[in-house]
């Protein structure tokens, strides 16, 4: 099944969402090109799905090594003010890295459960049960962030 946008741009988002922070954000998503072009010209969405899981699980693992510095002298993203993603950072906190993901893949990517599941080597149930519990940790942490606000 073809992917529902270009594989660069479902990568470059990954990496925005993974990786949070800008720098790192940018030198994730230039070395994964660099990787994936080298070995793949064009990878179908569950090679890709592996390809940007394994990367991630390498860079928490410190085998892949991230710079914090940004060789570019202009933002890649323009994140509006307004846009507030503090909730989003606390998540990838306290979330597992296979619930950090799976909401990833499936919810932001947009990559089907199905091809994502058979990506991750994992049964579908298992991928739903990580879905469930991501959403739910991620749910809670917007409703006490919109508590906040309201308190202030």
């Amino acid at each position: 099944m073809p992917t529902s946008s270009p594989w660069p741009q479902q990568m470059s988002l990954f990496c925005f969402f993974a990786f949070i922070e800008e720098p790192i954000a940018q030198n994730a998503s230039i070395a994964l090109y660099k990787k994936i072009k080298a070995k793949i010209q064009t990878p179908s969405t569950e090679e890709l799905i592996a390809i940007l899981h394994q990367f991630y699980f390498q860079t928490l693992n410190r085998k892949i090594k991230l710079f914090s510095k940004s060789f570019y002298q202009h933002s890649a993203w323009q994140v509006p003010d307004s846009i507030d993603l503090s909730a989003w950072k606390q998540f990838k906190k306290e979330a597992t890295p296979e619930e950090f993901l799976a909401v990833i893949f499936v919810h932001i990517l947009k990559f089907s459960a199905q091809e994502t599941s058979q990506a991750l080597k994992i049964s579908l149930g298992s991928l739903h049960y990580r879905l469930n519990k991501g959403l739910q940790k991620l749910s809670s942490l917007l409703s006490s962030q919109k508590r906040t606000e309201h308190e202030l």
